[in-house]
């Protein structure tokens, strides 16, 4: 019949006609909703033209697991279990970029084109540790736990110029480019140490006293610091030496002593002007810085004997008639012969000699004018010195002590056969007498006797050949 009934086709290409077979075009077993003789048994394929994969971890990418709905058109997930995020710099920290396999399972990188490094005490120099955001471009900091200021001048203070090693720990310094010295007093002077902030010098002595000029050398100093010098600014006049504090006062205007008087405490002292008769006293006094002197001078006479400088010009009876006094010591009336002054009168203690000499001034017995004054002939004889053509014969007398000699002594002999030719009084205090004598040879023998007197002295001499 050409009627076709009810329960049947007019094929018989169903491969299973007790089950529905659908359309399953891309292959992916899960069929579309177009019956078919032959395919899937599901109609769950939201497209059938393209095959669907399995995206568990909602990335975009796909597992190789096919799946009717809900998947992606692509397998290359390497790991549907884990999103994976692209890692441009390396760093290991992903974009928000999505990728199916390498990258990392963060997408924490605040700039995955550039790697960002740990810096932990905000200098701007990293560690070597990386991180995704909030660091910074380099990893050349020696100390991330600290930061580190540059020192240019090596003193141990920073600048506030930041440095990633090397530097101070500070940037404390108030000029990195000149060492600055400790001035502990203040005086513009530095110590040898070496501070953040101070003077650009270390040229103090002392930086714990302040130390002044001391110009003159006087130990005190002017109101003028120096780097060494004294420390205390007490001289008002550091040109003058003379001039210091407990320096004495003296009458010249000034304020020798620095205590701010002048010429006080002044001290006068006598004084005296004038010699001989003419001497006086006087006084000092200061006044207008000058020391005025009171004493006058007296007016001048005449010279006279009298043991004063009348005419006051230092020597006493000058101009007048003198003559030779000696010492009476045993007022004997007898001058010793070694002690002798020449005066204008007789001096007190003194004799003109005119009654003779005394030959001991210290026995006032001995009042002969040396009649017992014995001299000795040295040798006791006059020795004949040459032939009886000439009879020349010489010899010495010495006197006892206060005995003395001069050139007016007379000599005389007991004979004619011996004549005096020539005498002369030697020696410092004139003790010794030479006398060359004439021998009448034809009255005179050797061995004969002669006595001779010299002044009052009395004396025997022999005669004997040379």
């Amino acid at each position: 019949s050409s009627i076709v009934p009810a329960g049947y086709v007019t094929n018989s290409s169903d491969c299973n006609d007790a089950q529905l077979q659908y359309l399953d075009a891309d292959s992916d077993g899960f069929g579309s909703t177009t019956q078919v003789a032959c395919g899937v048994s599901n109609s769950s394929d939201c497209n059938d033209a393209q095959l669907q994969y399995l995206d568990a971890d909602s990335d975009g990418f796909g597992s190789t697991v096919k799946v009717a709905c809900g998947g992606v058109t692509n397998s290359s997930d390497c790991n549907d279990a884990q999103v994976r995020y692209q890692d441009n710099d390396g760093d290991g920290f992903g974009s928000t970029v999505k990728v199916a396999c390498s990258g990392v399972t963060n997408s924490s990188d605040c700039d995955d084109a550039q790697v960002l490094y740990r810096d932990n005490d905000g200098d701007g120099f990293g560690s070597t540790v990386k991180v995704a955001c909030s660091g910074v471009s380099n990893s050349s900091d020696c100390n991330d736990a600290q930061v580190r200021y540059q020192d240019n001048d090596g003193d141990g203070f920073g600048s506030t110029t930041k440095v990633a090693c090397g530097g101070a720990i500070n940037s404390s310094d108030c000029d990195d480019n000149q060492l600055q010295y400790r001035d502990a007093d203040g005086d513009g002077y530095g110590s040898t140490t070496q501070v953040a902030c101070g003077v650009t010098n270390s040229s103090d002595c002392n930086d714990a006293q302040l130390q002044y000029l001391d110009a003159d050398g006087d130990g005190f100093g002017s109101t003028t610091l120096v780097a060494c010098g004294v420390s205390n600014s007490s001289d008002c006049n550091d040109s003058n030496a003379a001039i210091k504090p407990n320096a004495t006062e003296v009458c010249n205007g000034i304020d020798d002593n620095c205590n701010g008087q002048t010429d006080e405490g002044y001290v006068s002292q006598s004084t005296s002007c004038g010699v001989g008769a003419c001497a006086r006293t006087g006084s000092t006094t200061c006044v207008d810085g000058s020391v005025h002197d009171s004493c006058v001078a007296g007016t001048t006479t005449a010279e006279v004997c009298n043991g004063i400088d009348d005419d006051c010009d230092g020597e006493t009876d000058n101009g007048l008639e003198l003559h030779t006094y000696y010492r009476d010591a045993d007022n004997d009336t007898y001058g010793n012969p070694d002690n002798a002054t020449v005066a204008c009168a007789v001096p007190e203690g003194y004799v003109d000699n005119s009654t003779g000499f005394d030959c001991n001034d210290n026995d006032s017995t001995l009042t002969d004018n040396c009649t017992a004054c014995t001299a000795k002939f040295i040798p006791p004889a006059i020795s004949k010195f040459f032939s009886m053509i000439t009879p020349v014969a010489g010899f010495f007398i010495k006197g006892e002590a206060g005995f003395k000699f001069s050139k007016d002594t007379q000599i005389s002999w007991s004979t004619d056969a011996v004549s005096t030719l020539f005498k002369a009084a030697v020696g410092k205090k004139k003790r010794f007498m030479i006398v060359i004598v004439l021998i009448k040879s034809r009255f005179l023998e050797i061995g004969d006797e002669v006595e001779v007197t010299v002044g009052d002295c009395l004396g025997t001499v022999k005669v004997k050949a040379f």
